[in-house]
């Protein structure tokens, strides 16, 4: 019985690391790889729901779709201000 849980657990483990893995190689971004151009997000059904850091991406240029990461979202840019005028 022993070794059924041993060979279980490094069948677990296995699943982990070839899992993470391939989380590794999903890119991350907008862009398509193939054209540059802006990806829009497609709704995910299904197992998708369960992943929340990978969507489905499509691009209406070239067609291209595939999984990518969600992009992480950048701070708003701020206007400079001066803090002095001339006069």
């Amino acid at each position: 019985m022993l070794i059924f849980w041993v060979l279980l657990a490094l069948v677990a483990l296995r699943v982990i690391f070839v899992v993470g893995f391939a989380y590794l190689l999903i890119p991350r971004g907008r862009r398509c790889p193939a054209c540059g151009a802006e990806t829009v997000p497609i709704r995910g059904t299904g197992l998708m729901r369960l992943l929340p850091g990978i969507d489905r991406r499509w691009c209406m240029e070239c067609g291209w779709s595939w999984y990518r990461k969600r992009p992480v979202p950048q701070p708003a840019a701020r206007e400079a201000t001066p803090t002095h005028t001339l006069k």
